[in-house]
């Protein structure tokens, strides 16, 4: 909780008793911080100026930060325009995502005789979850081998040579790349606080944490699929002239993934291939951003992405991420619609921690829970960040523990 709160900007409340704090604007506000806003063009740009009267210019840990004379930031409405914009000179720092672009789209003159750099910078920051999330509140999704089934129709060894080029790893754990990633049998702290509930929780959890089973890439997924069949005709599903129905009702198994990125439909078009094959009827989604907010925040979809970012000192926020009392409340990130005891009571432990080791425990045993219980399809994450950079900006050869800080970079004179 102090971290939290350490995070919240610093707001004047001389400046807000003047200035309607809910009143929509472009007026330039008061603030605490190293830059001043200088230029703002809605949409575009905007353009911030070094204070050289800062109140914290001297404090330890702004020493040769903040380096930079102005910094403006661009905003692009189309990716590719950016990336051109990029390699003509008019940005100088470009995070690339796009995997495709990062393997292809960098054969360039100034890449060639080094004016640009391309890097890729670990990090110690957890992956965070990125995933397909099933919305329990609805049927089949609230059925555990539903939900596994179609998630064993994924081939993320296939999708990751062939379509990202094995750029990413395969999400196994809500904190992948860190400690606190659940790993071999339950032990000490992390036991104590699942022991509690050994009659609630498959036996192998306690054993392991849930992992998804590795292909050989050859998009040949035969004993997944039959595992998958198998897991459908549990849950009560049988094939009719190639459609799955529900032997209870007579209702096909089909569901919309929701998507406000299209770059995934390229990512997501094989697995719907995929559970054609087991008679499933899938069907992509893609709209725009206003529209996904609203409907995912009134939980109006049947799949759809999303990613919970999570930080080394995870607390309260896994309350409105998993917890029971969020499941109902619209705008929550409690999008599986998740009401389970024993994640609310680790919830608890998590946000009550009062050591390292506390804390490392709950989160173990919170991670293992969450994956046990296949509440979403997890995807890929990367270890590092990838960035191209023209050779002028520079960068100390030592990176944070959460990865790049652009504002400890400075601009190398070619004088």
């Amino acid at each position: 909780l102090p971290m939290l709160l350490g995070l919240m900007p610093v707001l004047s409340r001389a400046y807000f008793e003047t200035v309607p704090f809910e009143r929509t604007n472009l007026e330039i506000p008061l603030g605490t911080g190293p830059y001043r806003v200088i230029a703002i063009e809605p949409g575009r740009r905007v353009v911030y100026q070094r204070d050289p009267d800062h109140w914290g210019n001297a404090l330890p840990q702004n020493v040769r930060r903040n380096n930079f004379e102005t910094i403006e930031y661009s905003w692009y409405r189309d990716s590719n325009v950016a990336h051109q914009a990029f390699l003509a000179g008019e940005i100088d720092l470009q995070f690339e995502s796009d995997a495709l672009r990062w393997a292809t789209g960098y054969d360039a003159p100034a890449v060639t005789d080094g004016r640009i750099v391309l890097e890729d910078l670990p990090h110690g920051r957890p992956s965070g979850l990125l995933a397909v999330v099933w919305n329990q509140r609805r049927p089949p999704f609230e059925d555990i081998r539903v939900r596994q089934a179609l998630s064993l129709a994924f081939d993320f060894t296939w999708t990751n040579a062939t379509l990202l080029h094995d750029h990413y790893q395969r999400t196994q754990s809500l904190f992948d790349n860190s400690d606190l990633a659940a790993t071999g049998p339950a032990m000490g702290g992390e036991l104590a606080l699942l022991e509690p509930w050994r009659d609630d929780l498959p036996a192998e959890l306690f054993e392991a944490p849930y992992v998804w089973p590795q292909t050989d890439g050859s998009g040949r997924l035969r004993e997944q699929l039959r595992q998958a069949a198998d897991l459908l005709a549990q849950a009560g599903f049988i094939l009719n002239d190639g459609i799955l129905i529900d032997a209870r009702n007579g209702e096909a198994l089909d569901f919309e993934l929701l998507l406000s990125d299209s770059s995934y439909e390229r990512i997501m078009l094989p697995w719907m291939q995929n559970l054609e094959r087991l008679g499933v009827r899938a069907t992509l989604r893609t709209i725009d951003a206003a529209q996904y907010r609203t409907r995912t925040a009134g939980f109006d979809f049947d799949a759809m992405i999303w990613h919970w970012g999570v930080s080394l000192s995870p607390g309260n926020e896994q309350w409105i991420y998993w917890g029971g009392d969020a499941a109902d409340d619209e705008g929550s990130r409690n999008y599986p619609g998740l009401r389970d005891p024993v994640v609310d009571a680790l919830i608890a432990q998590l946000s009550d921690a009062r050591s390292y080791e506390d804390l490392t425990a709950a989160a173990r045993a919170l991670d293992r829970v969450l994956m046990w219980g296949r509440h979403v399809l997890p995807l890929y994450y990367r270890s590092g960040d990838t960035l191209a950079r023209w050779a002028d900006v520079q960068h100390s050869d030592v990176t944070p523990l959460y990865g790049v800080d652009t504002l400890s970079w400075w601009r190398e004179s070619s004088n």
